[in-house]
């Protein structure tokens, strides 16, 4: 699992820097970083409260997290489900803007 990766894709779609998203997961903000240079690997516990603080299901994070394999792009499409639900989010339920992707091996 690459949650450096995870973690740095729905920090940057939030918009948050690396020290706000300390501040809401209740987590030290060098923790924070080294989660995101894959130095650390993080507890269950801080997974949880990344994820709840930065708004992402539990289950669309660690899809961000799980990488690409069998030529299924899993972390990609996970990507794109989060962009979608940020959307969604500042739209409103039902007026998510559409998105062209182009997708192989889907």
């Amino acid at each position: 699992m690459d949650y450096s990766r995870a973690t740095r894709i729905a920090r940057s779609a939030r918009g948050l820097s690396q020290k706000e998203l300390s501040e809401l997961a209740e987590l030290n903000h060098g923790y924070i970083s080294r989660i995101e240079k894959g130095t650390r690997q993080p507890t269950t516990k801080a997974i949880e409260r990344i994820s709840k603080a930065l708004g992402v299901p539990l289950y669309l994070f660690l899809l961000l997290a799980s990488g690409d394999t069998d030529h299924v792009p899993k972390a990609t499409l996970a990507e794109d489900l989060l962009h979608v639900l940020l959307d969604t989010d500042e739209t409103g339920p039902g007026n998510a803007k559409k998105r062209q992707t182009t997708r192989k091996n889907i």
